[in-house]
């Protein structure tokens, strides 16, 4: 109920704009819109500014147009022995979605990924067979348990393979 005062009327109400819920703003006269007896208004001056020091940044290196791939130190402290079979030959066969035909990959069947344990994928491992060596990064999983590694096409050729064949891979 109201408060009485002494006329026995309630108070009369008031508008209170609380300070923490009002911030007056100021707009440059500039941005107010003309009326319709003004004559259009100069824009205002603009101060030139001093320019300061700034650091240039370094020149990014330039790329080669085909540049050679940078040699892959692997660690040869573990190896395992096994048949090595290939995929992704342009034209021929599917490749992983990700890698081009002609990339140096591969796909890790069980038993190198068991050698391997659970963080083989990316490893960079030495395949060696016939005399011959090539550096392939695991990209892939291969479901094969009599198997060890699925090469790209373009590692096995440079094994000298067309088929199966007879590797070590060492990590």
């Amino acid at each position: 109920m109201f408060a009485a005062t002494t006329t026995g009327q309630p108070p009369a109400t008031q508008t209170v704009v609380r300070p923490e819920f009002y911030e007056p703003v100021t707009i440059p006269r500039a941005m107010v819109p003309l009326g319709p007896d003004e004559a259009p208004r100069a824009a205002p001056p603009t101060p030139n500014p001093t320019p300061s020091p700034t650091v240039s940044p370094r020149p990014k290196p330039r790329a080669a147009a085909n540049p050679a791939p940078r040699p892959v130190s692997i660690r040869t402290s573990r190896s395992i022995s096994g048949k090595a079979s290939w995929y992704c030959k342009a034209g021929v066969s599917v490749c992983h979605f990700a890698y081009p035909p002609g990339s140096m990959v591969a796909a890790a069947c069980a038993p190198l990924r068991a050698a391997m344990g659970s963080d083989w994928r990316g490893q960079h491992v030495r395949v060696t067979g016939v005399g011959r060596s090539v550096v392939v990064q695991l990209v892939d999983y291969c479901a094969s348990r009599d198997k060890t590694i699925d090469l790209y096409w373009e590692p096995m050729r440079r094994l000298g393979g067309t088929g199966v064949l007879r590797v070590e891979v060492a990590w």
